[in-house]
């Protein structure tokens, strides 16, 4: 019978809005290179505690985010890279398992894999893994963890989300976004931030299902960085008159 530890532990990383906006027209609606620096380490990054040399991170995407990623940053180096999509082929796409990049048609396929390679004796085996959009698979995932059945009875080939992790936009307001994150806070936990002044696109959720870890926790999670003109992960960060912070919430 499969139990919680026996299923991959998945990390949802974007960056939002002050109203949980995450896109606008395909794409990002702002262009961030210390946030992109940021996420690159994050998502690239094999901590020292794992035990096997050559491990990779694996980077999860549906197929409009892979084809977000300007051609010649695809696939995203140094990392594995799996897209999932129901009807584009890998010939259409540009996926070659020689990259290290791999298409499948479903979630519950390509967690299967992702499960078997971290299992199996592969010559590149997996550390952590990230979630990095679009959409619909950011709300399957969270739905997913937002439901008390899905951790009282889990399954393998399920999404178990159990680390967010979340760059806030404080202002502007990017009023353009036409794509949202859906609301994963209950509303007290809404109210307490100050980037309240938006207005989401959802409901709070009616209990609480994440919590945010402190400065520190982040920290330690992402380990030491070398990204010029990011000194620290604490507080906010100012770029192009854009303010955003970085934030980690944990499964409760």
């Amino acid at each position: 019978m499969s139990t919680t530890s026996s299923r991959l532990s998945l990390t949802l990383v974007v960056a939002v809005s002050p109203n949980n906006g995450i896109g606008a027209g395909g794409g990002l609606p702002w262009r961030l290179s210390r946030e992109m620096a940021y996420f690159k380490h994050v998502t690239s990054a094999v901590q020292p505690a794992h035990p096997q040399e050559h491990a990779k991170n694996a980077v999860v995407m549906g197929k409009n985010t892979w084809m977000s990623i300007p051609p010649r940053f695809r696939p995203l180096a140094g990392r594995i890279n799996v897209v999932i999509s129901r009807t584009a082929s890998k010939e259409e796409l540009g996926i070659d398992a020689e990259q290290d990049a791999h298409l499948f048609a479903s979630p519950s396929a390509a967690l299967a894999y992702l499960q078997q390679r971290r299992s199996s004796e592969s010559p590149t085996p997996i550390s952590r893994i990230f979630l990095m959009g679009g959409a619909q698979l950011y709300t399957q995932a969270l739905q997913a963890a937002a439901d008390p059945r899905s951790s009282s009875s889990p399954t393998s080939d399920e999404w178990n989300l159990d680390r967010l992790l979340i760059t806030r936009i404080k202002q502007p307001e990017f009023p353009q976004c036409d794509v949202f994150l859906p609301e994963f806070r209950i509303q007290e936990q809404i109210s307490s931030s100050d980037s309240a002044s938006g207005s989401s696109q959802a409901k709070p959720l009616d209990h609480k299902v994440w919590e945010q870890a402190s400065d520190e926790e982040l920290s330690a999670y992402v380990g030491p960085f070398d990204i010029p003109g990011l000194s620290s992960l604490e507080g906010p960060q100012e770029e192009k008159g854009v303010t955003y912070t970085f934030e980690m919430w944990t499964r409760v």
